[in-house]
């Protein structure tokens, strides 16, 4: 367990305001001080603490410090009286460190980690760090800041898919914060992937006016739409989007993006599905099925592309030679949402049925379904692990006595290995038509008539951060990078958002 004492300091320095603070490190990093990093157990740390020193000294070199030879902090950790002495803060022990080993500073600090099981066979990291910043010149303390205690809507801890990863994703933040605060860094891709805070960045418009469906580019800030009869491409610093194809036959129900983006494919309301070649915008082939064209999606190595056509059944086409190598049957109403699990062996498919079935692609059968005891189901998301399944249902009430309805609407979300129920999440009003996980799992996105967007955290099971659209949302997507959220909405708008 996490030492109570350092928890107790955490929780002090969080009621501290840090506004205004000045950079501790200004005069030692412009005279090219030596600093000596070396930490210490404060509970389940000792497989980190040379991972969490390594942080400290790149986030110094970055600002101009030298870091002096890390076998001689190895001595000075062997030399168990020396550390003690240091640790008690000491000034002939800091003398030695001047004089004997040339570090100008000396950073010491201790580092707990913990992990603990969470929703959907992952876990969430835990770790706190406290640094003290001495010259040893002088024994005077420079600086002494404590890590944010993270599990708060300030700063939520990371969830991973196993308690290694999530320990050392967890002790990685908690060193930028430390680093944040003393001057020394700006935080990093984790610290954003745990965010709920929007930026608007831009809205577009379609050119056809038509509500568009979205799908990423997995590489690149760039984000593909389909609306009315062509494709467009949005480059997300630049005003207006670019048609790639205009040549459907029909208006455009389903886009997809290949993971490699080398492919775009779009289905159509008569069934036309057309694959293209993102280099070239030639088309790479093209096939018909029953339509409407409900979704699209290609398998994570791009060699596959599934269709889910308007009777009920999946294609999916080998996307070199454009044949097809698999029909799907078993549902009995129209599918809404298909996703390939991250592994490439299943295909995961939701539909008004009120099944979430999993088919096995190399034997072209289902291997196993969940059934939803509700009225309606109107769209699905898979996390990004595959681990979690998210639905949104309506269930309908009807009092005959009072001659009313209510419609009652909420989102479901289960392990996908056991169909356990891990979560409830009620509060649209209207009806939810787009769900999307967040790349980092612990957040969901959902979009509903009711004009806005929801952004859940799936370990309170509350709402983050809500944003207002300009009409019904009509589909939303979270992109591959963590960078953005892009909602399409009916009225013929694509609003993108980023993330901080």
């Amino acid at each position: 367990m996490i030492k109570r004492r350092t928890i107790i300091f955490c929780l002090v320095i969080i009621a501290w305001s840090y506004n205004g603070w000045a950079t501790p490190f200004d005069s030692y990093l412009n005279n090219n001080t030596r600093f000596m990093v070396a930490l210490d157990d404060g509970g389940n740390a000792e497989d980190f603490l040379e991972y969490a020193e390594n942080i400290l000294k790149r986030g110094i070199k970055s600002k101009g410090g030298k870091i002096i030879n890390p076998e001689l902090m190895k001595k000075v950790k062997a030399d168990k009286l020396l550390w003690q002495a240091i640790q008690n803060g000491n000034a002939t022990a800091m003398a030695k460190i001047s004089t004997d080993y040339g570090a100008q500073v000396l950073i010491t600090g201790e580092l707990a980690v913990e992990s603990r099981e969470k929703f959907g066979a992952s876990y969430e990291g835990v770790a706190v760090l406290n640094i003290q910043a001495v010259d040893t010149t002088t024994a005077e303390e420079v600086s002494n800041v404590y890590s944010l205690l993270m599990g708060t809507l300030d700063n939520p801890a990371p969830i991973e898919d196993s308690p290694l990863l999530a320990k050392q994703m967890a002790v990685q933040k908690a060193c930028e914060d430390v680093l944040f605060k003393l001057g020394l860094g700006a935080g990093s891709d984790i610290r954003a992937a745990e965010t709920y805070s929007f930026d608007l960045h831009d809205i577009y418009e379609t050119k056809s006016g038509k509500a568009a469906r979205i799908a990423y580019l997995f590489s690149r800030d760039e984000i593909i739409i389909g609306a009315g009869r062509s494709i467009e491409l949005i480059m997300l610093y630049e005003q207006q989007p670019k048609i790639i194809y205009d040549d459907m036959q029909r208006e455009i129900t389903a886009v997809a993006v290949s993971p490699n983006d080398r492919l775009v494919a779009a289905g159509d309301k008569g069934g036309h599905i057309v694959c293209i070649d993102l280099k070239s915008n030639n088309v790479v082939f093209q096939a018909k099925v029953k339509g409407p064209i409900q979704a699209l999606a290609y398998r994570p190595d791009s060699g596959l592309l599934a269709a889910a056509d308007g009777d009920h059944h999946i294609h999916c086409y080998s996307t070199g030679k454009g044949i097809e190598v698999a029909t799907l049957k078993g549902h009995r109403k129209r599918i809404n949402s298909i996703s390939f699990t991250p592994d490439a062996r299943h295909l995961v498919s939701a539909s008004n049925d009120l099944s979430i079935r999993w088919w096995d692609i190399n034997v072209g059968r289902q291997k196993k379904a969940f059934n939803e005891s509700t009225d309606k189901l109107l769209s699905m998301a898979l996390s990004s692990d595959g681990t979690l399944v998210a639905t949104s249902i309506v269930t309908i009430r009807i009092n005959l006595l009072r001659r009313t309805r209510t419609d009652h609407r909420k989102i479901i979300v289960r392990n996908t290995v056991t169909g356990e129920e891990v979560k409830v999440l009620e509060g649209h009003k209207e009806d939810i038509h787009t769900l999307s996980f967040h790349p980092a799992k612990r957040f969901l996105g959902s979009g509903a008539d009711d004009r806005t967007v929801k952004i859940w955290d799936l370990q309170k099971g509350e709402v983050v951060s809500q944003l207002k659209l300009s009409d019904s949302a009509y589909d939303m997507r979270f992109s591959p990078r963590r960078q953005w959220l892009a909602v399409a909405t009916r009225d013929g708008s694509v609003t993108v958002w980023k993330l901080r």
